[in-house]
C-alpha cells in the first residue's frame, strides 16, 4: 500500500515537472524567435525603402545556430508582397510573428515571420520520455526497496515464529516471543507465547500425574503381588476345602445310598415282592425311601420328600429315617407312627423353613390288610389285578411344621395280584424341553400298560419312560419310587 501511494505521488510529481519544463522550453523558444524577428525586421525593412528592392536572397534562413527555420514575407503598406520565401519547407509546427516597419512615423509595411519549432518539440518529447523513463525506473526502485523492506519486516517475525514452534516441538517451553510489529503477526506471536506457557503448565501437571501414577503403580504392583500371594493361598485353601467337601459329599452320598433299603434283605415273605428306586438330583438329595419289618408278619413302608435339595435336605431325611426306625412298634397304627415322627422332626427343624411330606403304609401279611396315612404327600396308587386304579389317600398336614398335627389312618384289603405304587413329585413333575410335565395321567397310563410286569422291571421301565419323556433335560428334583406287589396271605410263626 505504501509503495502504491509513493508511486502515485512520484508520477504526479513527474507530470507536474514535465508540464513546467515544457512551459519553460516554449517560453525560451518564444523569446528566441522574438529576438530573431526583431533582428530580421531591421534587415528586411530596407526592402520597404525606395530603391532597395532586391537586397536579400529568396531562401529560408537558418538563424542563430539554433536550427530555427524561418519563412519571411514582406508586405508593403498597400498589402503588396515585396519579398517572400514561403515556398521553403518548414517541418513541424509553425510559430507566426508579424512586425510593422515605420519611418518618420509613417507605416511603410510589415514583415511576417513563420518559425518552425520542430527541434524544440523534439527536445520536449525527448525530455518527457526521459523523465517518464526516469520516473518508471525510480518507481521500480522504490517498489523493489519497499518490497524488500516489507519482506524483511514480515519474514523476520515469521522466522521468529518458526524458531519458536521448533523450540516448542523440541520440548523447550520457556519461549518468550516478542515481535517488532504491531499487527496480526504480533497477536499470533502472543498466542504462541501463551500456548508455550500453557503447554509448559500442562506438561508439568502431566509429569506430576505420571509421577503419582508411577508411585501408585509401584504400590499397586506390590499390592497386586501381595494380593496374588494371598489369593494363591486362599485358592489353595479353597481347593483343599473343596477336595475335603467333595470327599465328605461323596461320603454323605455313600451314606445316603446306604440308607436306601435293599428289599431282598428285609422282606421275608415270598408272596410279597418289593422294588425300590432312588435318584438324587445332585450329590445328595432330600427324598427318603425306607422299609422296616414290624413283628413277624407286617412291614412298614415309608416314602418322604423334604423341601429343597442338597446337604440340608439330606440331613433332615437322615433324621426322619432315624425317627421312623426308632418309632416303629408292633401294634402302632400308621397315624400314631406319623405323630411320633412329626413331633421329633418339628422339634429339630421348627423355624428353619423346612418341612416334610410323608406317606406311610403298613402291610399285614396275615390278613392282607394295607393301612396307610398321608402327611401332605402324593397319594399312593393301588392297582387291582384286573387293572383298576384306586387312589389311596387320607387327610393330613405336612410333617415338621406343626408339632400337634393330627393324622388319619385308613385301610384296604389286598387281593393276590394287587400292587401299590408310592412315588415323589420328581416323577410326576419331570419336564421335557418344552416345559411339559410328565404328570399323573401318564403315570396312570403306564401302570395300566404294565400290569403284568414284575416289581423290578416295573420300576426300571418306568424310569426309562420318564427319561425318554424328558429328552435329555436335567432333572429338576430328586426321584424316589417304591413298588409293592401282593401275592397272597402268608403267615410266619417265627420272627
Amino acid at each position: 500500500m505504501l509503495a502504491l501511494i509513493g508511486g502515485f505521488f512520484l508520477i504526479l510529481s513527474v507530470s507536474m515537472y514535465s508540464a513546467i519544463f515544457t512551459k519553460y522550453v516554449r517560453a525560451r523558444f518564444g523569446q528566441e524567435i522574438a529576438l530573431v524577428a526583431d533582428s530580421l525586421t531591421s534587415r528586411f525593412s530596407q526592402l520597404l525603402l525606395p530603391g532597395k528592392g532586391n537586397g536579400l536572397p529568396n531562401a529560408a534562413f537558418s538563424l542563430s545556430g539554433q536550427g530555427l527555420l524561418c519563412s519571411v514575407v514582406v508586405h508593403s503598406s498597400s498589402g503588396q508582397a515585396l519579398f517572400s520565401n514561403a515556398v521553403a519547407s518548414i517541418q513541424g509546427t509553425e510559430v507566426a510573428l508579424q512586425r510593422e516597419v515605420y519611418s518618420n512615423g509613417w507605416l511603410l509595411g510589415s514583415v511576417e515571420f513563420r518559425f518552425s519549432n520542430a527541434s524544440h518539440e523534439s527536445q520536449i518529447r525527448f525530455s518527457r520520455l526521459f523523465m517518464a523513463g526516469s520516473a518508471v525506473l525510480l518507481l521500480l526502485i522504490v517498489v523493489v526497496t519497499v518490497h524488500f523492506l516489507l519482506l524483511h519486516q514480515v519474514r523476520r517475525p515469521l522466522h521468529l515464529m518458526m524458531w519458536a514452534t521448533e523450540s516448542i516441538a523440541r520440548g523447550d517451553f520457556s519461549i518468550r516471543l516478542h515481535l517488532p510489529v504491531r499487527d496480526e503477526l504480533a497477536l499470533l506471536g502472543a498466542d504462541i507465547t501463551a500456548m508455550s506457557h500453557r503447554l509448559k503448565r500442562s506438561f508439568r501437571e502431566i509429569e506430576e500425574k505420571n509421577e503419582a501414577i508411577r508411585f501408585y503403580s509401584e504400590d499397586l504392583e506390590k499390592m497386586v503381588h501381595d494380593r496374588t500371594l494371598e489369593l494363591d493361598r486362599i485358592n489353595k485353601e479353597l481347593e483343599s476345602r473343596n477336595r475335603q467337601f467333595i470327599k465328605e459329599l461323596k461320603m454323605a452320598q455313600s451314606v445316603q445310598l446306604g440308607m436306601i433299603p435293599e428289599p431282598s434283605s428285609i422282606i421275608a415273605h415270598k408272596h410279597l415282592a418289593v422294588s425300590v428306586h432312588y435318584e438324587a438330583m445332585s450329590g445328595v438329595g432330600g427324598d427318603l425311601v425306607d422299609i422296616v419289618r414290624v413283628g413277624r408278619n407286617s412291614y412298614a413302608f415309608l416314602i418322604a420328600d423334604v423341601c429343597g435339595h442338597g446337604v440340608p435336605s439330606a440331613l433332615i431325611t437322615a433324621m426322619a429315617k432315624v425317627s421312623f426306625m426308632a418309632s416303629c412298634r408292633w401294634g402302632l397304627k400308621p397315624d400314631e407312627l406319623c405323630t411320633r415322627v412329626n413331633k421329633e422332626i418339628s422339634r429339630l427343624i421348627s423355624g428353619q423353613w423346612y418341612f416334610i411330606s410323608m406317606y406311610l403304609g403298613i402291610m399285614d401279611m396275615e390278613n392282607g390288610i394295607f393301612s396307610y396315612t398321608n402327611c401332605g404327600h402324593h397319594p399312593a396308587l393301588l392297582q387291582r389285578g384286573d387293572g383298576v386304579l384306586v387312589t389311596l389317600n387320607t387327610d393330613g398336614k405336612l410333617a415338621g411344621v406343626w408339632e400337634d398335627a393330627v393324622f388319619e389312618t385308613q385301610s384296604v384289603v389286598l387281593n393276590p395280584g394287587d400292587s401299590i405304587l408310592m412315588f415323589t413329585d420328581g416323577i410326576t413333575e419331570a419336564r421335557n424341553p418344552e416345559g411339559d410335565f410328565y404328570g399323573v395321567e401318564r403315570l396312570h397310563e403306564y401302570c395300566r400298560g404294565n400290569i403284568a410286569s414284575d416289581a423290578e422291571p416295573f420300576l426300571s421301565f418306568l424310569i426309562e419312560e420318564v427319561n425318554a419323556f424328558c429328552e435329555g433335560r436335567d432333572a429338576d428334583d430328586d426321584r424316589a419310587l417304591l413298588y409293592i406287589r401282593f401275592g397272597g396271605v402268608e403267615i410266619h410263626e417265627a420272627y
